[in-house]
């Protein structure tokens, strides 16, 4: 009985972590999407306005990447002290 509460505690922490990280990436999503639209197309334009929004999404993508390696690593040693 206490292995299976056990790991039902374990399972929890990773669900948790998992809608953390999800409602982190839809902030983020929220804030992109503010300054890609809620700034005048005037104040950036053509090649620079694309550059920003590369920038961006590669600077999400890889926090997105590095959270979910680091993510796995924490949820894989939970699961393997079980």
């Amino acid at each position: 009985m206490r292995d299976i509460l056990q790991y039902a505690v374990e399972w929890n922490t990773i669900r948790e972590n998992v809608h953390t990280r999800l409602q982190a990436f839809d902030s983020w999503r929220q804030v992109a999407e503010i300054i890609l639209t809620g700034c005048p197309q005037q104040s950036v334009q053509g090649e620079q306005r694309r550059n920003v929004i590369i920038e961006l999404l590669n600077s999400l993508i890889k926090k997105v990447c590095d959270d979910m390696c680091n993510g796995y690593k924490s949820q894989a040693m939970i699961m393997q002290s079980s």
